[in-house]
């Protein structure tokens, strides 16, 4: 039935979350009419959009660390049992599931397509994909 027992769940790598999913996060979901804000139960931060405790002026500081840990708690709960932080943001028509965002913005989902780079990388997340310590996040995250 493709659910993991308690014991398989991956352990998910907060370095892979840093240079790969946040980057993906902050420019497909942390806008305020989204995930962007402290009225949706997952919520993202992210550099020049949503903020936690830093000023209008400084919102194009990088992330504090208390801010990236907020957004991988968030995104960690959403990937056990299911990956439905893949899976909420794929099209239905690609075989996704249910996203409100969709029917509220009256668009697209936020991955039309399996294939897209942003969508591997939150599936390559929820199955425990590791990054080195040093690694650097990524700019490029698809259309």
């Amino acid at each position: 039935d493709g659910i993991r027992e308690r014991d398989e769940a991956p352990l998910l790598d907060r370095n892979f979350f840093r240079c790969e999913v946040q980057p993906v996060l902050a420019a497909r979901c942390a806008f305020m009419a989204c995930h962007g804000n402290d009225e949706r139960l997952f919520q993202v931060f992210a550099e020049q959009r949503y903020r936690q405790e830093v000023d209008w002026d400084e919102f194009e500081t990088p992330l504090q660390d208390s801010e990236l840990d907020a957004s991988f708690r968030h995104a960690s709960g959403l990937v056990y049992p299911d990956n439905l932080l893949a899976e909420k943001a794929l099209d239905t028509e690609a075989g996704g599931l249910f996203h409100r965002g969709k029917d509220l913005f009256g668009a697209t989902d936020v991955f039309t397509r399996r294939a897209d780079p942003g969508f591997q990388i939150l599936l390559a997340f929820g199955a425990g994909q590791q990054a080195a310590d040093d690694c650097v996040p990524t700019e490029e995250v698809g259309p």
